[in-house]
């Protein structure tokens, strides 16, 4: 029973050493917290420059060398897609067009 109430006394020594672990654990955690922040930060970062400076490149690549040749084709599109439209709307507007095209 003695052996016993020694090994009590060495735990109630032990407590304010456990106490100090338990107070450097918090602030190392602290700071490991803030560490993590602060790369998550800086990656959300860098994924944002690297995606600036591809569209950033890829833009001027286009403008430079591919805007020229696409430009006149889209124009050409919608103006066939706005011809298209009118007719439609000219051939709804008179239904004798409309019975003649069948």
């Amino acid at each position: 029973m003695n052996q016993i109430i020694t090994n009590f006394r060495l735990l109630d020594n032990l407590d304010p050493f456990l106490s100090s672990i338990s107070h450097i654990y918090e602030v190392g955690s602290g700071i490991i917290s803030i560490f993590v922040i602060l790369w998550f930060l800086n990656f959300l970062a860098g994924l944002i420059r690297n995606t600036y400076a591809a569209g950033h490149s890829l833009g001027a690549f286009y403008r430079t060398y591919i805007h020229r040749y696409l430009k006149p084709l889209f124009l050409s599109l919608i103006n066939n897609f706005r011809k298209r439209r009118t007719n439609l709307e000219e051939s709804a507007k008179d239904p004798v067009k409309l019975s003649n095209g069948l």
